[in-house]
């Protein structure tokens, strides 16, 4: 029901290309995902189109991602990052969730099961920054070994556009038998 990372060198390298360069507008980002061993005190990076700022300082992109069981939707743009991230731990161990996040008339959103989950802004960056970079988009893998995503990511769709929460809600049921 997905593709198995292990969290060492596995991940999925999707070519930069113009339908993803959403610029200064809405999009989102839906993913199925299961943890099945890693600690989630880490981080684990689900979609990421930025280079980690660690190693390439902080580059114009957009990423989605736990650290902690709480769920981050990012924009960079060039200078800072501007986080959304979970107001709750929402992820534990050998469960599947389904996550939608991204960003709607410049503010951030996200989505667990079908529903809304609220959350906290931190960063000194611009969430309705442009995003557009000629990096590829990556899942389960970034820059350095400790945002690797250790588990199964099963049905990933990103969208030019933000999904409502019923719409989040529909995926979800219209999904959940494969995963739940």
């Amino acid at each position: 029901t997905g593709l198995t990372f292990d969290g060492t060198n596995s991940f999925i390298s999707i070519p930069d290309d113009a339908s993803l360069d959403f610029g200064t507008g809405d999009f989102s980002m839906e993913i199925w995902v299961y943890h099945s061993t890693v600690p989630l005190d880490t981080i684990a990076d689900y979609l990421i189109k930025a280079s980690v700022w660690a190693l390439a300082g902080v580059t114009v992109g957009f990423c989605l991602y736990q650290w902690g069981g709480q769920l981050y939707v990012s924009i960079r743009n060039g200078t800072a990052a501007r986080e959304a991230n979970s107001d709750a731990v929402l992820f534990s161990i050998n469960t599947w969730y389904h996550i939608v996040g991204g960003r709607t008339s410049g503010a951030a959103f996200m989505h667990v099961n079908g529903a809304a989950k609220a959350f906290t802004m931190a960063g000194a960056g611009d969430f309705a920054a442009n995003v557009d970079n000629a990096i590829a988009l990556r899942a389960g893998w970034d820059d350095t070994a400790a945002r690797r995503l250790n588990g199964i990511m099963g049905e990933v769709r990103i969208y030019n556009r933000a999904l409502s929460e019923i719409e989040s809600w529909r995926n979800y049921q219209a999904t959940k038998w494969r995963y739940v």
